[in-house]
């Protein structure tokens, strides 16, 4: 018998959650014990109204716990909370204002034992404002060692970041927090966790659809003042996180990753970027001493204010992924070391 903890964290969510929870009750999966737990993040909707109007009137195997903060702290601890509370073998982030289509979980555990060595098996989600299923390049089942797991999530092909639709070990989460008080959290917790993971399993059956329409989630929301100095602070996190353990395996692809992030930083009108700035002085003195010269260069100059004023431009902003290859290329052709 797997057991399974779904992980819910509620706030301003009364639109979505009754389709969200509803999904999961509607789960028929054998040989699989599920816990709920939910996690109001003091939500000042009726969110957990709506919640409770649907749970407390079901009737089936699944059983619920509900964990309340005494004040707002955000999606990453309300993630740590249930992951702290979570009994199962196995855990299931799901977004509140997402869903299951059905059978997913189904899907995701016979997946898993045909797996059973793996750290977390995921699968294909459907992005309903793209209207199209991701990562579109999967025809089959794709097994992940943990350098192919790191090398696609760098280069974002076929290996999502997200928390979400991915059932993973409970085990190797409990070194693995999500940082609080940033956002994009998720990309600084993937690239820690993904150093623990041995061997990942992705599947193309869609298992998630993730509605990305909610105008209150940290995506849609405007770049105001508060989010701006959010990003920044954000970028500085991943920043120190990359520096402290960079994939040496995977070394120009890792400076690469960063760049991407520091670059949108600082186009950001942001009144002080002196923090920006040191972590970029910081990492390329870094590489530099290192013997990683051409890298530790690229990355100090296309950061620059010289670089950032072409950015402005719209196709460089289009095509700025070619920047990215034609520093790994190079790095590739010279190395440093």
């Amino acid at each position: 018998m797997i057991q399974v903890s779904i992980i819910i964290p509620v706030y301003n969510v009364e639109k979505y959650i009754e389709k969200c929870v509803r999904s999961i009750l509607e789960q028929a999966c054998s040989d699989v014990r599920v816990e709920c737990l939910f996690v109001d993040d003091c939500s000042p909707d009726h969110s957990i109204q709506v919640l409770h109007s649907v749970v407390d009137r079901y009737q089936g195997d699944v059983s619920f716990v509900f964990l309340r903060h005494e004040k707002n702290r955000g999606l990453s601890a309300a993630r740590n909370t249930g992951l702290k509370a979570a009994k199962g073998d196995y855990v299931l982030f799901i977004d509140s204002d997402d869903w299951l289509p059905e059978a997913s979980l189904e899907r995701l555990v016979n997946c898993l034992k045909k797996h059973p060595d793996s750290d977390f098996v995921a699968g294909n989600y459907f992005n309903r404002r793209e209207n199209r299923a991701q990562p579109v390049s999967m025809t089959c089942p794709m097994v992940f060692d943990n350098y192919a797991l790191r090398k696609g999530f760098l280069n974002y092909q076929d290996v999502a970041c997200t928390a979400w639709n991915k059932l993973l070990r409970r085990e190797i989460l409990q070194s693995h927090l999500f940082p609080e008080d940033v956002i994009f959290e998720d990309n600084i917790w993937a690239y820690e966790l993904f150093c623990d993971v041995r061997k990942a399993v992705i599947t193309p059956e869609v298992t998630y659809i993730y509605e990305n329409d909610n105008p209150q989630s940290i995506t849609n929301t405007s770049e105001s003042p508060q989010k701006v100095k959010m990003h920044v602070k954000s970028v500085v996190k991943l920043g120190k996180t990359i520096m402290e353990n960079t994939y040496n395996d995977l070394y120009a692809e890792s400076v690469v990753f960063l760049l991407g992030f520091l670059v949108t930083a600082l186009r950001l009108h942001a009144d002080n970027h002196s923090e920006l700035q040191d972590m970029r002085k910081k990492f390329s003195v870094k590489m530099l001493k290192s013997g990683h010269l051409f890298l530790g260069s690229f990355f100090f100059f296309f950061t620059s204010a010289v670089a950032l004023f072409f950015y402005d431009m719209g196709w460089v902003r289009r095509h700025f992924y070619l920047i990215g290859k034609f520093g790994v290329s190079v790095s590739r052709l010279f190395p440093d070391k």
